[in-house]
This record gives structure tokens, sequence and C-alpha cells, in this order.
């Protein structure tokens, strides 16, 4: 593997920011886990999105990968019943997948995107499950253009509609959905990152992998022994025998069948816009490659900008931290801002988290300066983390947040878990993966435990400190986004008001569910 990128580590000369310095005067949060009823979907790696499904707030689980194999079904969780449901939409449900991304876009149903499938490699389609009045159901897509080429582990973000001038594309009006990065077979004289290795693969090698005979375009990396979760290791390793010996034979016979192709991270940006029929268009990015991030995968993102129709902090800007690049994992943090499609590296105060990927960006709250919610993850030493950080998008300030257990006890460390918000600043924690084996070249450890934890305090503690000018303008040294000057102290939270009204606080907090950001829960039928 190459040299770790040099990036912000937190080391001991890094200054806690002033929010860290107010989240200690508070009492800790507390990690709880729910008594549910009904049977939890089985341990996996997965994606969640939120909303309303029939007037109650519910988070989805889409699809993932387990000790066995992977999935594509559906479970949904009740938070006010603390109840999970298996629900079997009607239609033709999407392949099995994991490594894939899940937005849901208001007024059209849930997207998922991507991911990498067991029988046929990366994949680059697009599903639609539509969540209406009436039971689920998995729908065809109209989609037009170019969709980015078939990958796994990149990120999705859903941007609300802006009333900000320059919206690229010119579909201001529209929702769309943004993607970035992935893991997968970089086409002839793509941009990216190769050095031979998989995301999965922590050995190093130079070799290159063809490509696979499936209909996607793409190939799952061979090398990396499949991940097994045992408790009996004379089975295990009889499992993981006849699977390295089917996956040499597979490999064999595509090197005899198939061109060489070369695995890496990418560096691209596509957008799919929701206006009629979907609209799949790469973003240029318009600038040198020093101010740019690195191709990656396994990274985190979220919307970072405001509210439909309304500027933050920070603009119209989509947040992106940490993953796994072809120099080790970082822990870099990035803004690309929507309308004018170029990126900046904030200078941001206080101990930004460790090196990761596999972890979890959440947007929480629904203020318009948006606060990002960072989760566990593997480290640069290949161990799972169960850490709790926040981004807070007026100050940018980072704070880690002290937790207490809770009787249950705290989620252990881990990584690709299924995370969410609530509208009322409840952040949920589902699932996931932990155990990494270098030998295997993934987790040896699958999960099926769902953990809340309770944010708003802490999202309340930022808004105060923002109204009151704790908060430091906007710093971004020469990187200064063109037409997007920093706000004021007073107007920095409440959105060019001289003070918070009652309708800004509530909507920091998340009390408004309807006002709530594409990352909250709004209704899955708005």
């Amino acid at each position: 593997m190459g040299a770790e990128a040099s990036t912000v580590t937190g080391a001991e000369q890094v200054e806690d920011s002033e929010l860290q310095a107010r989240f200690a005067k508070l009492p800790p949060p507390s990690w709880e886990s729910p008594q549910v009823e009904a049977k939890a979907p089985s341990a996996r790696e997965c994606v969640a999105v939120c909303g309303s499904l029939a007037g109650r707030e519910s988070m989805l689980i889409l699809a993932g990968r387990g000790a066995d194999s992977a999935h594509n079904d559906v479970a949904v969780y009740e938070a006010s019943a603390c109840s999970w449901s298996a629900v079997v939409p009607s239609g033709t449900p999407p392949p099995a997948r994991s490594g894939h991304t899940a937005v849901h876009v208001p007024g059209v149903g849930v997207i998922l995107h991507g991911g990498a499938s067991e029988e046929t490699g990366f994949l680059s389609d697009t599903a639609l499950l539509l969540c209406g009045d009436g039971p689920l159901q998995w729908a065809t897509l109209r989609v037009e253009g170019q969709a980015p080429c078939a990958r796994d582990k990149h990120t999705a973000v859903l941007v609300p509609p802006t009333s900000i001038s320059g919206a690229v594309g010119g579909a201001a009006s529209a929702w769309r959905m943004i993607t970035f990065g992935g893991f997968g077979v970089l086409p002839e004289g793509e941009g990216g990152n190769s050095d031979g290795e998989d995301e999965e693969d922590e050995r190093e090698s130079d070799e290159e992998e063809p490509a696979s005979l499936g209909p996607e375009a793409g190939a799952i990396a061979q090398d990396a022994e499949p991940s097994l979760a045992h408790t009996e290791p004379n089975l295990a390793d009889k499992l993981r025998a006849k699977a390295d010996v089917a996956a040499r034979t597979a490999l064999a016979q595509r090197k005899a069948r198939s061109p060489a192709l070369k695995l890496g991270w990418f560096d691209d940006v596509h957008q799919l816009i929701f206006d009629g029929p979907g609209r799949w268009a790469r973003l240029v990015c318009d600038q040198p490659k020093s101010e740019t991030p690195i191709g990656r995968a396994a990274h985190g993102a979220c919307w970072f900008g405001g509210t439909a129709g309304m500027a933050s902090a920070q603009g119209a800007s989509i947040l992106v931290f940490g993953g796994r690049t072809s120099e080790g994992r970082v822990n870099d943090t990035w803004l690309l801002d929507v309308p004018s499609t170029r990126w900046r590296a904030p200078v941001c105060t206080g101990r930004a988290p460790c090196a990761r990927s596999f972890h979890s960006v959440t947007r929480v709250g629904a203020q318009c300066s948006g606060v990002a919610a960072i989760f566990g993850g593997l480290d640069a030493g290949s161990r799972h983390l169960a850490d709790l950080h926040l981004l807070d998008g007026a100050s940018l300030a980072w704070a880690c947040v002290p937790t207490v257990a809770g009787p249950s006890g705290p989620p252990t460390g881990r990584g690709s878990a299924a995370v969410a918000a609530l509208a009322d600043g409840t952040l949920l924690v589902f699932g996931g993966s932990s155990g990494w084996d270098a030998a295997q070249g993934g987790p040896t450890r699958f999960h099926a435990d769902l953990h809340t934890i309770q944010l708003a305090p802490l999202l309340a503690e930022a808004a105060l400190a923002d109204v009151q000018g704790q908060a430091a303008p906007q710093r971004d040294g020469s990187r200064a986004l063109p037409g997007h000057a920093a706000l004021g102290k007073e107007n920095a939270a409440v959105g060019g008001a001289t003070g918070p009204t009652a309708a800004a606080k509530k909507a920091r907090l998340g009390e408004d569910s309807r006002a709530s950001a594409p990352d909250g829960c709004t209704p899955f039928d708005a």
C-alpha cells in the first residue's frame, strides 16, 4: 500500500474548538439500544434513508452484504413504535448488491444506485422504489444521458431545489442527486488513481485485474478472499479454502478470456437531475488537480448547504470527508460548491477525526447551515472505530461528541453501518461490519444491532454559539468561492435575519420535519 496521505490528523498541537469547549459543559448524550418488536434485518453492511411512511417517521434499510451473501430486500424501522417490519415491494427488485447508495427524492421515491454484485461485478444501474400512499413498489426509472461507469463505495448526495443563481444544468427548481468517487474499473483515459490495489485488499499488488464477463462494465477483484462471519474455526477454514479455490479458478478463466483492466479510485462528479425524465450529466470541475480531492472510495458525504430555496453560511455545498485513496486512508475535508462546481479545502478549527474509510457522514437537524455527524469507520491501522464527531457548518468547527453508554452499552467499533437522522436530532445506527482481517482483505463479523443517540441538545448549543457570534467567519485561505462572501456573525445561523426567529430556532433543532434537510426525515410521499 502506498504512503499515507499528508492530512491533518488531530495531533496534540491542534487546539480544541470553541464548540468543543461548549460541549464539555453539557451532560454527555447517551447511546441507547431500543427494545424493538419483531426481528431486525439480518446482520449486514447496508445503507439507510429516513422519511415518513403513512405519517410515521421511519428508516428504510435497502440491500447490503452479510456473511453469506448480498441482499436486495427492504426493511422498515418505525421510530415511534420501535418496531421492525420486513417489506416485500411489488415489481421487479434490482440485483442484490453492496457498496451502493440510496437517497430519497421527494415526489419521486428512493433512488438506489451502483454498487457491486457477486454475480456481475460492479454496477452502474439506477433503481426506483416508489414510496407513496400505497404499498412500496419497484418501478422503472426513465433516465437519459450517460450514467457514471460502474463502481461501488461512491457517495450520492441529494441537493434540494435552490434559488441560487448559476445552478448547474439550468434546473434550479429541480431536485438532483450528485455522486462522487468510488472504486471500479477505470476506463481508458479516465481520471482517478490506481495502483493495482482493491479497496478491500490491504495487500500490495501490481497485478491488473480482468474485466467481468457479466453484463455490467466492471469486475470484482478476486485476490481478496471473501469475508466470512464465523464462530467455528474449522468450518470457517474449510469454507475459506473452498471459496479461495473457486475465486482463483474464476480469475484464471477470466484472465484467459478477457483483456486486463486497471482497478482504481474515481475522482469524477456526476449529477442526476429530476425534472421530468431523470437526466445524467457529468460535472466538470475546471480547477487544477492540486485544488481538488484525490480519487477515493469508502468516503463519506452529505449536503452541507441550505434548505430548499435558502442558502447557508457555506453556500450550496456538499461536504466530503475522508475515505481510502491510492495513498491510504485520509481525513481531509472538502466542500463542493454546487452552482459553480468548484472544490475548496476549508480551514476548520478543532481536532478533525482521524483518517478513516467505511465511516458515515450524516447531516443532522434541519438548520440552514449544516451540521454533519461522522461515525465509526476503519482507521489507518485497520482498527474499527465507534467515535462520533460533529462539524458545524456555520463555524467550520470540529467537536468530538463525549458520550456515555446506556444500559445496553454503546455500539462496538464498526464500518459500513446504516446511519440516518430523525427530525428531532436522533441519530440511528444499524448493522455494519467489524473485525478486519488483512489476510482476507475484509471484515469477519457482521452486525444486526440498532443504537440511537439524541443530539438535539448539542445542536441547540451549536446554534446558540452561532447566534452569539462565537462562530468564526468562513475561512478558506486563498480558495474563496466566487460570488459567496462570508456571512456576518449575526446572520450566519438564521439566513440573513438580525436575530434568531422562532421558526429558525425550530428549524435548527429539527423540530419542523417539513423544513428538514434532504438527509433528514421528509415524507416519502412528499
